[in-house]
């Protein structure tokens, strides 16, 4: 037997009872009026409308327009007692005491989610929320709401949204507060996704939201054209639903319907190993799963949170087949979009003419794809995983991260080195390789092998060296196409040396306390993407820019000049000069003492304060940052106080610092190092003792006295 949540059932025969739903209907004037009501009838000369002052006859020569009101399920009721939808009134009897949330801006009374997969391709999912409001900032948490979809296969609507008020006044959502467009009119080529917003108005702490929305996506037949590839590749099915966030979920529903015939996969991820996992009932058409949890903590935010893909209790659900298939649906779509391979080869060996190497050939094609292909930010996820054709990627010379990645695919592979396709997961999105679909693995980058050594190649941004991964994909699941097959893997994290930053300091300090030094730092790996941004930039914005930075050893300090080299040159490491002066950097007290804090070291404690964590220290990419200072006394003075040097190392995470004094020049050096992306809870305190000694070095004095 097919299970259906009861929501449903009450939504169809509210519907069905239209005699009891009013609407509310917009009249524009010429006079510029925005007069709302319902409309009763139009005649040859009158329009007849009733407001709430009473009921109007308007002449139609003054009536711009009217916009109908949608009817939706229980717009007739205006108060708590004309309510006659049994899981709402359920939820209102037993609304809990908000003393027992404290802490929470608002809770999550009731949370269903139904999702139908039938064997003619259709899918439809239906989602429907009711929650309490805690406090002022938390309205718009619940007011405002959006669903994203593809129009071209989808269909989105709002079944109802209304709130009822502490004093048991419902409020019914307003059609001038609904809203739907797309979401990159600005850019035709890529302008498929769409957006369906709306916010409920006049809301106050105590009230009870409740909202339910649906998504149809159209059957097979009606997807895309015969002669395009299957669906999946232009927006595959996947749906993610988290159990547990930052308020507290009293219960959460989710029903999966799934007909005979259907290839779906569905599991959990993060579980919880006291929560049960899904409950199965086989019918003779439909086998239903059903997760059901009640009473859910909410998430307490800290700092250096991991992302919710890491932690967050989901359920993973997909439509479609295997990674396998998968493969060979894309092995088929590029294929078909690398349509012109004359004009490829011809092209590639332009590119890598002087090229006498296999990585001078791929770092040439790279140059120019970055260099010469506008990027447009339109990831593939929010347009399609069915790249465009090669000749028209190469004629416009513009493309999003999945075509940039496609068209270099194909200018390397004709020019004799082995690519692969593949896609790649982020820290933000779920994985498991058991719930096959694109939506986990959202990154195209190319797999490219040089004899023994693997670059992978990320084209979603022109800062990035050739073989350097954006901070989003490092450490995570890729996989890669090959033909018919498809092979997971993890991207490998960059080398410590290859990933950070390394500043030097030389500097001219004088007896009356003033400085003049340079400032020189030098970026590697994704940190490049910084300072390479600034070859977008006007030299004007950039001085400015400069300036702030200046500013930041200390508030006084003046800006001599400044050198950005090597930002446009991927194959050179980029760095920054600054040449500055700041008087009375130093202390003095009297003629006889000079006292000062080391310029440019800035860390801090933030983070550290509370007593134990829940969740994993979490960083996007491992790092290495390291400060070279030489301070030039002045003639005269001698060391009077230095401080010690420090040290501390647990796993793989650590810093150090060195002071020491030679002829005259004080020199300072530091480093610290982050190997890993995340350390487990019980690494915090180490972690709180290295960062109050990164701040403990930041913050003491170098003392000097006059010989």
């Amino acid at each position: 037997m097919r299970r259906t949540i009861p929501f449903i059932l009450i939504a169809l025969s509210l519907t069905l009872t239209a005699q009891n739903i009013s609407t509310r209907d917009v009249l524009y004037t010429k006079d510029g009026e925005e007069i709302r009501g319902k409309l009763i009838e139009i005649s040859d000369e009158k329009v007849d409308f009733d407001t709430p002052g009473g009921r109007e006859k308007f002449d139609r020569d003054q009536v711009v327009r009217i916009e109908l009101g949608k009817k939706r399920p229980g717009d007739w009721w205006s108060a708590r007692e004309d309510i006659d939808d049994e899981i709402l009134l359920e939820v209102l009897d037993n609304i809990p005491d908000p003393k027992d949330y404290s802490g929470s801006s608002h809770i999550v009374l009731r949370d269903f989610w139904e999702i139908d997969a039938r064997a003619d391709g259709a899918v439809e999912w239906t989602h429907r929320t009711i929650s309490q409001v805690y406090s002022e900032g938390s309205k718009d948490e619940v007011a405002l709401n959006n669903i994203y979809y593809f129009p071209d296969i989808e269909r989105a609507d709002i079944i109802h949204a209304r709130s009822v008020s502490p004093s048991g006044q419902v409020l019914h959502l307003d059609d001038s507060a609904v809203e739907r467009g797309p979401v990159n009119a600005y850019i035709p080529e890529y302008d498929r996704l769409a957006i369906l917003k709306y916010a409920l108005g006049e809301m106050s702490v105590g009230s009870v939201v409740d909202v339910a929305e649906k998504v149809v996506r159209e059957k097979k037949s009606a997807l895309v054209k015969p002669s395009l590839v299957k669906p999946f590749l232009v927006k595959p099915f996947y749906l993610p639903i988290i159990f547990r966030e930052e308020a507290p979920v009293l219960h959460r529903d989710v029903v999966l319907n799934v007909e005979n015939g259907v290839k779906i996969h569905a599991g959990e991820v993060n579980w919880p190993r006291e929560w049960p996992t899904a409950k199965i009932e086989a019918g003779e058409k439909f086998t239903t799963y059903i997760w059901s949890i009640d009473n859910i903590p909410p998430v307490i935010p800290e700092s250096y949170m991991p992302p919710g893909a890491v932690y967050a209790p989901t359920v993973l659900i997909s439509v479609g087949p295997d990674w396998d298939g998968i493969a060979a649906e894309f092995e088929k779509a590029v294929q078909a979009a690398d349509d012109d391979p004359g004009a490829a080869l011809d092209f590639s060996e332009k590119l890598t003419g002087e090229a006498r190497t296999k990585t001078d050939r791929a770092a040439a094609i790279y140059k120019w794809v970055v260099e010469e292909v506008r990027y447009i930010d339109v990831p593939a996820f929010t347009y399609s995983f069915k790249p465009k054709p090669f000749s028209a990627i190469l004629e416009n010379q513009f493309g999003n991260d999945l075509d940039r990645a496609f068209l270099f695919y194909v200018l390397a592979k004709h020019a004799k080195l082995d690519v692969k396709m593949a896609f790649a997961s982020n820290h933000r999105t779920h994985f498991d390789k058991k719930i096959p679909s694109l939506f986990s693995v959202l990154m195209p980058v190319v797999r490219m092998q040089i004899d023994d050594k693997i670059f992978w190649v990320d084209l979603s941004n022109e800062y990035l060296p050739m073989g350097a991964t954006s901070t989003d994909i490092m450490g995570e699941k890729v996989v890669i196409f090959s033909g018919n097959k498809a092979e997971i893997a993890i991207l490998p994290k960059p080398e410590l040396d290859d990933e950070g930053e390394s500043s030097n300091i030389t500097i001219s300090l004088s007896a009356d306390g003033s400085i003049e030094g340079e400032l020189r730092v030098e970026y590697s790996g994704s940190r490049q993407e910084e300072i390479r941004a600034y070859k977008q930039v006007s030299e004007e914005e950039i001085g400015r820019a400069m300036e702030e930075r200046i500013g930041e050893i200390h508030p006084n300090a003046v800006l001599n000049d400044w050198e950005l080299l090597n930002i446009r040159d991927l194959s050179a490491t980029p760095e920054m000069i600054l040449r500055f002066a700041v008087e009375d950097y130093a202390i003095t007290a009297g003629e006889e003492i000079l006292a000062f804090k080391l310029p440019d070291i800035r860390y801090s404690s933030w983070g550290t304060g509370m007593p134990s964590r829940e969740w994993p220290i979490w960083f996007d990419s491992p790092y290495k940052g390291t400060h070279r200072i030489e301070i030039e006394l002045p003639r005269g003075y001698k060391l009077y106080h230095l401080p010690d040097n420090v040290s501390s190392y647990a796993d793989s995470i650590g810093y150090s610092a060195d002071f020491e004094e030679s002829k005259g020049v004080l020199v300072f050096s530091d480093d610290y190092s982050r190997s890993r992306l995340s350390f487990p809870p019980e690494m915090y305190p180490f972690y709180q003792e290295y960062r109050r000694l990164q701040v403990s070095v930041a913050d003491t004095w170098v003392v000097l006295k006059k010989k």
